[in-house]
């Protein structure tokens, strides 16, 4: 079995709302509707949020292990001790806020 550590990175300002009224970071919605493969309908809120999920690709396994911390500023000093042993940086900015996209280069 092969480890993937995956950890999204980006402003968390963006929420996602639905007819089920889900109103959740846009990074923690992408890592739930991956490991489920359905859109939540209701969300519990965390500052911290890990999901393990196992997945066969082309007959190799891989453990998944999908990391979400918070966005939020105060936690910038704590945010890099969850970088050490990632396999995989998803960058994620809203394509309606410029400055989600710009944070991409400057904050992240």
């Amino acid at each position: 079995m092969v480890p993937l550590k995956i950890l999204p990175v980006g402003d968390s300002y963006g929420y996602g709302v639905d007819e089920y009224d889900c109103k959740a970071p846009i990074k923690r919605l992408l890592l739930i509707t991956f490991s489920t493969n359905a859109y939540p309908k209701h969300y519990i809120p965390s500052s911290i949020e890990y999901i393990n999920e196992t997945m066969t690709v082309d007959g190799k396994v891989f453990n998944l292990s999908l990391w979400d911390t918070t966005g939020k500023e105060d936690y910038d000093h704590l945010r890099p001790l969850d970088y050490p042993q990632t396999n995989v940086v998803l960058l994620v900015f809203s394509v309606v806020s410029p400055i989600s996209f710009q944070n991409i280069r400057t904050r992240w």
